[in-house]
């Protein structure tokens, strides 16, 4: 009942609107324009730390390019990441505006400065040993780990390395190099080994008519060496380039859920043979454009494509490819500044001469907590998707209240994708900004197969 009350109160906001524009809270970018509460007096102890690079907007944000999520918060193992992480991070200096705080943290931020600043740290790029928390991948359950950064030479290379370890005991470990030229640092190699192990994948089959009593998990691993390189003419722009080997397989479901192959067979679910290791020559180009001002509550837009191809190789057979277009629109309203409204399309792909070379695993998927949110992650698999998203924003100072709409289909071939038989997912949200890079919220949506609630960390895109 709480819940619900809370809710009703953040629709009723969402309706009548703000028009008083708050104070920008801390970011990690450049501020907009907003007005801007009177400053205390400088107190060094709060001092902020340099702000997280610009590509904290991944769920990954220590590792070089080729060990982060792809595009796809679902993504198919191996595929293209980008863009590559800026070699410098740009300090911002200043006392933080601790005037909308309550006076017990304005206390215990001057009382115990060491604690404040490891817990700004989280989740960004900077040097030395940082905490981790996040979602490894959707459907993971939030998960924390550490990650460790080490600056080989100033602004031109830099070792990464991270682990994180979900509550569904999902988990991934990287390690990777990233080296920037003397004379030219818009062109940045990296290099990189990623081994990830997913337990509790979800399956329902594949098609948009899928039955939700036919849901089963299946266990899938992964071991991922890959190099590449990042063209950057702009700060906004980047191109990648990557190649690699890649060695995957599915076991048996280890969850609640009957196992993959107990309800399916591989004749209608290719790739399902539990155990057996297939092998992949993959390499691939990604293009990222971002004009986006804040991580937090964003504004402008960010643009991305990526393309891999995949060759089988020694007993594994099969040459198929992918493509992920995930294009994202912030748009301010013009009578409020603290109001947004969030657009985005995603669009998946899969093609091959022979649809049965292609793992399961490997298809474009729907449901979850960026797509279809009053759906179960994974509820809908085919070799083609897409996916809109919008949601109308408010920003009450460090409190953020949304109302969401979403909508999915699936389908064999892109020209089978129909708006009539799209699936649908309406509700509303909170978030609440605890740092710099610490976003955690809740959203509750509900489709044609009831209610669902997320507990996030950060927005859904």
């Amino acid at each position: 009942m709480a819940m619900m009350r809370v809710l009703a109160l953040a629709v009723a906001l969402l309706v009548m609107g703000v028009d008083e524009c708050l104070a920008q809270p801390p970011s990690t970018q450049p501020p907009t324009r907003v007005t801007q509460r009177p400053r205390k007096p400088h107190d060094p102890k709060c001092d902020r730390l340099p702000a997280a690079a610009a590509d904290a907007h991944d769920p990954v944000v220590s590792a070089p390019p080729s060990t982060r999520p792809a595009i796809s918060e679902a993504p198919a193992p191996g595929a293209v990441t980008v863009p590559a992480p800026t070699m410098t991070t740009p300090p911002v200096q200043g006392c933080a505006d601790d005037a909308d705080l309550p006076k017990a943290m304005i206390k215990f931020q001057r009382e115990h400065p060491d604690v404040v600043r490891t817990f700004m740290r989280m989740n960004t790029t900077l040097p030395g040993w940082t905490l981790r928390t996040d979602t490894i991948i959707d459907g993971s359950g939030i998960a924390g780990g550490i990650a460790y950064r080490h600056e080989v030479t100033e602004e031109r290379a830099s070792f990464d390395m991270m682990g994180m370890l979900s509550i569904n005991a999902y988990y991934l470990v990287t390690a990777g190099m990233t080296y920037a030229r003397p004379s030219d640092q818009r062109l940045v190699f990296h290099a990189a080994v990623r081994h990830e192990s997913f337990p509790k994948e979800d399956f329902f089959g594949i098609g948009r008519n899928t039955l939700a009593a036919d849901h089963t998990e299946y266990w899938r691993q992964a071991f991922d060496s890959v190099g590449g390189v990042t063209f950057s003419p702009t700060h906004t722009l980047h191109v990648t380039g990557t190649a690699g080997v890649l060695d995957v397989r599915m076991l048996s479901g280890i969850g609640g859920k009957p196992s993959t192959e107990e309800r399916f067979s591989a004749v209608d679910v290719p790739g399902l043979h539990p155990g057996t290791w297939t092998n992949y020559l993959h390499g691939g180009a990604g293009i990222d454009i971002d004009r986006t001002d804040d991580l937090m509550f964003p504004k402008g837009g960010r643009y991305r494509g990526s393309f891999t191809r995949y060759r089988g190789i020694g007993d594994t057979n099969g040459l198929f490819s992918r493509v992920d277009i995930d294009i994202r629109q912030y748009l301010a309203m013009p009578y409020a500044e603290n109001q947004v409204i969030a657009t985005r399309a995603l669009l998946m792909s899969v093609a091959a001469q022979d649809p049965s070379a292609v793992p399961f695993y490997f298809l474009p998927r729907l449901g979850g907590a960026t797509t279809l949110r009053s759906y179960d992650t994974s509820r809908l698999t085919d070799r083609d998707a897409l996916a809109v998203n919008v949601e109308y924003r408010v920003r009450l100072n460090r409190l953020q209240v949304l109302g969401l709409v979403g909508l999915g289909d699936v389908a064999p071939a892109l020209g089978d994708l129909r708006p009539s038989k799209f699936h649908t997912a309406t509700g509303a949200g909170l978030r609440f900004q605890a740092g710099g890079t610490f976003l955690p919220g809740v959203d509750v949506a509900h489709g044609s197969e009831g209610w669902a609630a997320i507990v996030r960390l950060g927005h859904a895109f």
